[in-house]
């Protein structure tokens, strides 16, 4: 049986697939397999998958002919996991050689963690490094306390999760089309630890036709409603209102100004007294800076 199962959910992807999965067939950890879903592709993306699956014998797949949205796609792949640990990664997205044994060596010295994130480096369209992220919580409190915030402190393309625990919650909620993430770390946060590794692991692609942070954020408000239901507690307040990508600006926009603006703001927001402030700060610093600098190229170019 395979230590780790990787799962990709594939949708209209055929640009990225070949980078992502080579990324995880040439991990340092060879006990891995590699599930594949596609969710209904229009391009090459089902060509490219059987490829894949006649190519090595530890990739499989499953085909749906219609397409049924991440949430449910990846609970379709989740039934062929077979391995301990489920490990994540969008099909744009990849994964640096030494990822899962990195994680894997840290879930075994955490047997309370269910959930194993990592910081990542930001890539473009040509897998040019273009910015990194910032520097996210590593504890389990802090991360619990951000996400309900409704705030970003886990990347998805970088999670390894725990398949019991998963399996405990029934995997994603597919009433939440684009944040059902955050539905499920909040749920796998009241069974276990969510544990960051601060090292960069994993390389998130921002590109003009991603999903990411799209028809989500009128979810997360019920997310984190329920999540405080379910605990008990009132909803808390966060200190600031962030959007992270303001109406006009673009994703690769935000993290080039972050480069250049937020990065530095970081060493001194984190002095802060409240625990999670630097974060905030650094999140409303890089939307504020880029909506105003994108608007003003805009504006030189005769743009609206």
């Amino acid at each position: 049986m395979p230590r780790v199962s990787v799962l990709i959910p594939v949708h209209d992807s055929a640009d990225y697939l070949q980078e992502a999965v080579e990324s995880i067939l040439g991990q340092s950890l060879r006990e891995l397999e590699l599930v594949l879903v596609d969710d209904g592709s229009r391009d090459a993306s089902r060509q490219l998958i059987a490829q894949f699956v006649e190519r090595d014998p530890r990739v499989r797949a499953v085909y749906l002919d219609v397409n049924q949205g991440i949430p449910a796609a990846l609970n379709q792949g989740l039934r062929l996991c077979t391995g301990e640990w489920v490990a994540r990664l969008d099909a744009d997205d990849v994964s640096t050689p030494q990822r899962l044994e990195r994680q894997l060596a840290f879930a075994e010295r955490h047997p309370e963690a269910v959930l194993i994130g990592s910081d990542v480096n930001f890539i473009d369209s040509r897998s040019r490094i273009i910015g990194r992220n910032l520097r996210l919580p590593t504890a389990h409190e802090r991360i619990d306390a951000a996400l309900l915030w409704g705030l970003w402190p886990i990347v998805q393309s970088s999670v390894l999760l725990r398949r019991e625990t998963l399996e405990q919650l029934h995997g994603y909620n597919e009433s939440f089309p684009i944040s059902s993430d955050h539905d499920l770390f909040l749920r796998m946060a009241e069974k276990g630890h969510l544990i960051s590794i601060p090292e960069r692991l994993t390389r998130y692609r921002v590109h003009a036709s991603q999903t990411t942070g799209r028809g989500g954020e009128n979810c997360v408000p019920r997310i984190v409603a329920e999540a405080c239901a379910r605990r008990g507690i009132a909803v808390p307040k966060r200190p600031l209102r962030v959007r992270l990508h303001p109406p006009g600006v673009s994703y690769e926009a935000d993290i080039l100004v972050y480069r250049g603006l937020a990065e530095p703001l970081l060493l001194w927001s984190r002095n802060l007294a409240h625990p999670l402030a630097w974060y905030e700060c650094s999140l409303a610093y890089m939307s504020f800076a880029g909506w105003g600098i994108v608007r003003a190229l805009q504006s030189l170019r005769g743009g609206k």
